[in-house]
């Protein structure tokens, strides 16, 4: 599914770069009228678990609301099984084979230049070198940049930081060697830091992003570890299922998937609030899905 929608976008942009160029021939002195783009990108969110895909025992009124004035996909596919891969391929148009083989070439053309005192420090280099990679590729906020864009990264974010992937704001700033030391902990720092906080802890970043960027256009990288495990929502999202004849699990992340809704609800209604959001352009993808059957525990269920 990303790579499908990337390609729409990529499509969108050549027109919106070609409709520009016509009017500036046109009409020289009539402002540019670009469209935001907010590009939400579900965490393990399974196709089947949205109100507007038929189940009617998941609670997303504003998914729902979206999807009933939007274009609907129901045939498109995921580039890999695994959240970074998919993503890469989402920012970069190249599927998870040519990305790596593309890396690869990089990485043995920067080498050459280096004079490494032992293989250990090698494959330190290279280790160091993956997390940054993406810096030498045309990504989609680097193209929108070139049309006026600023651009934003929230949430799940595996380039180290939101640089790498060409955004001007990002919550995502990477991590110190003190870090790795952490196990566990460092790997959250990994999937993206600060930037995991958004939806499930704050919205005032993506909210400071668009105050101060409202006179531009501008594209939102809206990715929130959710409907993603720990599946730990609030009490009055679990409180939608808590009767239901389900089990636990299925409880629990169908209650996160309603924490994601409610997210995405408070950034529409911000955009509302600030009269931006029929200028707005949507686009939902997810990584790369989940099962969550409603009488199966999720250990027992794959991606």
């Amino acid at each position: 599914m990303p790579h499908l929608i990337l390609l729409l976008l990529l499509f969108s942009l050549s027109v919106l770069t070609s409709c520009q160029g016509t009017k500036e021939r046109l009409i020289k002195d009539e402002p540019k009228a670009l469209p935001n783009i907010v590009l939400i990108i579900g965490d393990d969110h399974g196709y089947p678990y949205f109100g507007f895909t038929g189940a009617d025992y998941v609670f997303t009124p504003n998914m729902d609301a979206l999807a009933a004035s939007s274009a609907l996909f129901t045939n498109a596919y995921v580039p890999q099984n695994h959240c970074r891969p998919s993503l890469q391929t989402l920012m970069t148009a190249t599927l998870p084979t040519t990305y790596n083989k593309q890396v690869d070439s990089i990485m043995r053309a920067k080498m050459s230049l280096v004079r490494f005192d032992s293989e250990e420090s090698a494959e330190k280099w290279k280790k160091e070198f993956q997390h940054h990679a993406m810096q030498y590729f045309e990504t989609l906020p680097r193209k929108l940049a070139k049309l006026g864009y600023k651009s934003f990264q929230g949430g799940k974010w595996w380039e180290f930081n939101y640089q790498n992937g060409g955004f001007s704001h990002g919550m995502t700033t990477g991590w110190t060697e003190e870090d790795r030391k952490k196990g566990g902990k460092w790997f959250k720092q990994f999937m993206g830091g600060t930037g995991l906080q958004l939806a499930r802890a704050t919205m005032e970043p993506v909210y400071e992003f668009i105050d101060n960027n409202k006179e531009d256009p501008f594209f939102i990288w809206y990715a929130p570890e959710l409907p993603h495990y720990p599946f730990d929502a609030p009490g009055k999202y679990y409180d939608l299922y808590v009767d239901k004849d389900m089990t636990e699990s299925a409880k629990r992340y169908y209650a996160n998937c309603s924490w994601f809704d409610d997210g995405v609800g408070a950034l529409m209604n911000y955009l509302k609030d600030e009269d931006l959001f029929s200028n707005t352009l949507f686009v939902y993808v997810n990584d790369n899905g989940w099962e969550q059957n409603p009488d199966q525990e999720f250990r027992h269920d794959s991606l």
